[in-house]
């Protein structure tokens, strides 16, 4: 556990509750290339493979016909070494982390999705929408006769027909948003054995208040211990384990999600619900009750965000516990250089914030409780805690997602009796929050969008070598680039970074991993997406060294700024990377349409934090939908 820890804070993500839970706010898998050749001889100023003098440091990975013949082989001459390897390798390829699960049979996978995206277009009119982020009509009929898009009072934005899924999925889904704004995607699964629910909400540490460093860390710990409704402090804890499940939560930089799981054992299906059952599904039962499990874990959910109690008696208790995952976290190394890289942003931006939180920040420095308190100067953050839920527990920025075995519109009945008390946003709330307003004109209009600022301000902050002595021995090389943000317009249709990342990471014969290892320079190299915000994201590529890359850690340098120059002047041949980015595309599609479900609870927790960045019914497919390569952009 310590270790899956230490990896998932090497993400850069924040601390969570009970397990100190941390999950990656973009993917950032190993990428990998297949089919580049390459070609370096042995020349005055460009080194061949093996290594060469303080003067050939560069040009070592030389471009010389990258579109060589698939498999053919050139004939070797002495000072010269070719490598290329066949474009059906691919290692990890498209791993899309954002691609959840989930048509019928069809003739291949590319027509499924090619033909489930026009479905999903498709307005009750029957007439193709011109806006793919128009929510979706779809109808129904109602004892009248007359078309509706509505179940009870709540709004349906999207009905299982338009999902775009996977060819095994026999899961059904509905997006809905409830009358108080709160939107909600529902799955019914009458094969689970497991029931599970989380609420992702768009606020996290770079919403702290300046004289409350970890706020949103402490808010998150204090909303489980009691609500109006259930003021136990072990209610919803309590329930969850009569019921055979658990619940937790983390908070990350701009995002705060909670989840819970239980044990549908009280499941009851009403014979008037059942229906024609599949019988190529053994025990599936489409309809039937929404279980008392389920049923009351979003019940106690719910109360989260409509009267928490914010016990004044916990609190002190409760800064202690923060108290104590800081002070664990001092000794992680991956927790450090987070923190020393946040340091380094520039401090008007939220990155630069101390997301954590200790005792000292948030009490301004001193005691609340005890004989030192009225000398210490300490203030108790209780009252900022309710302005801070008051300010970004609001529906519109919260998602809900559910999974269960009743029917969807069991489920919807459900969310509609318990999130739907939720009280809808004030006009004053609104208008305090508008949308962001984004620069048109740029090419990535969200970037320095959000704050209005620069995270890494080029001449102070960018181009800075930080060394580091760890606490547990070690040997990192990592290189960071300041990127757009991965949910920018411009980049979330044709996602060039996944085949640059592609690139950069790839282990066959010829690459940069391939000629790193086999000088025992490193042990292990990986290339992706390391920080994502609304904002700005950050790149990285990272080296395990061997004790032989360390002491050789300037040509290790050096041959991956070669490697990146090689890449680079690569990007304006067309023919080739749009092979690589069609390549990648098929990929993705392959893998999303025989995905076979996963975990509910892990379901929930990533896809009501999706629910911000896709049209529910594309939620699914998620990144597998990748559009035309396009070069400027790539450039």
């Amino acid at each position: 556990r310590e270790r899956e820890r230490e990896r998932e804070r090497e993400r850069g993500m924040m601390s969570g509750r009970k397990h100190d839970v941390q999950r990656p706010s973009s993917s950032a898998v190993k990428m990998s290339l297949a089919g580049i050749f390459l070609c370096a001889a042995t020349l005055p100023s460009a080194g061949a493979f093996a290594t060469p003098s303080a003067s050939q440091t560069h040009g070592v990975f030389s471009r010389h016909n990258m579109a060589f013949g698939i498999g053919a082989s050139p004939p070797l001459s002495s000072g010269s070494l070719w490598a290329h390897g066949p474009l059906g390798m691919l290692r990890g390829g498209s791993d899309d982390s954002e691609s959840l699960s989930d048509s019928k049979l069809r003739s291949s996978p590319a027509d499924v999705i090619e033909e489930a995206t026009t479905v999903a277009a498709v307005a009750a009119t029957g007439e193709v929408s011109s806006s793919e982020s128009a929510a979706v009509q779809p109808t129904s009929v109602a004892a009248n006769g007359e078309a509706t898009s509505s179940v009870g009072e709540s709004t349906i934005i999207a009905e299982d027909s338009e999902y775009i899924k996977p060819l095994l999925d026999t899961r059904s889904y509905r997006a809905i948003t409830l009358p108080n704004g709160l939107t909600c995607l529902l799955v019914s699964d009458p094969l689970t054995d497991v029931e599970a629910g989380s609420v992702h909400i768009n606020s996290g540490h770079f919403q702290d208040p300046e004289h409350r460093p970890g706020l949103a860390h402490f808010h998150e710990h204090m909303l489980f211990l009691g609500t109006e409704k259930y003021p136990d402090e072990n209610d919803f804890e309590t329930f969850l384990g009569r019921n055979g499940g658990s619940s937790n939560a983390f908070t990350d930089m701009e995002d705060t999600n909670y989840y819970f799981s239980v044990s549908p054992l009280d499941h009851e299906v009403d014979e008037d619900d059942v229906g024609d059952v599949d019988e190529d599904v053994p025990g599936a039962v489409p309809g039937g009750k929404t279980s008392a499990a389920l049923s009351g874990a979003l019940d106690r959910l719910s109360q989260f965000f409509i009267s928490p109690t914010f016990n004044a008696a916990m609190v002190e208790r409760e800064l202690r516990a923060i108290d104590s995952e800081y002070l664990n976290s001092v000794s992680s190394d991956s927790w450090r250089n987070f923190q020393l890289l946040k340091s380094y942003a520039n401090p008007h931006h939220p990155f630069n914030k101390f997301g954590c939180g200790n005792y000292k920040t948030l009490t301004n420095g001193g005691d609340i409780k005890g004989e030192k308190a009225e000398v210490s100067g300490g203030t108790n953050p209780r009252d900022d805690l309710i302005k801070f839920w008051e300010q970004n527990y609001q529906t519109p920025k919260m998602k809900l997602c559910v999974v269960g075995r009743a029917g969807l519109d069991e489920l919807q009945k459900t969310l509609e009796e318990t999130f739907g008390d939720i009280k809808p946003p004030s006009d004053k709330w609104l208008e305090r929050n508008p949308p962001i307003a984004k620069d048109e004109t740029k090419l990535f209009p969200s970037e320095h969008a959000r704050y209005g600022i620069s995270v890494f301000d080029a001449d102070e902050f960018l181009g800075v070598i930080r060394e580091v002595v760890p606490v547990v021995e070690s040997r990192i090389i990592k290189l960071q680039f300041a990127t757009p943000p991965f949910d920018d317009e411009t980049l979330s249709d044709i996602r060039p970074y996944r085949v640059l990342s592609h690139l950069l990471g790839h282990e066959s014969p010829g690459s940069l991993h391939s000629l790193l290892n086999e000088e025992g320079l490193i042990n292990s190299l990986s290339s992706g997406v390391g920080i994502d915000t609304a904002d700005f994201s950050l790149c990285s590529i990272t080296l395990s060294l061997t004790p032989k890359g360390l002491k050789e850690r300037d040509r290790v340098l050096s041959l991956i700024w070669q490697w990146i120059s090689l890449i680079k002047s690569s990007v304006g041949n067309d023919e080739l990377m749009e092979k690589y980015h069609n390549e990648m595309a098929a990929m993705g599609k392959v893998n999303f349409m025989y995905r076979e479900n996963g975990d509910p609870t892990d379901f929930c927790s990533t896809a009501s934090g999706m629910l911000f960045t896709y049209e529910p019914s594309k939620l699914l497919a998620g990144s597998s939908q990748t559009g035309k390569y396009d070069v400027d952009i790539t450039k």
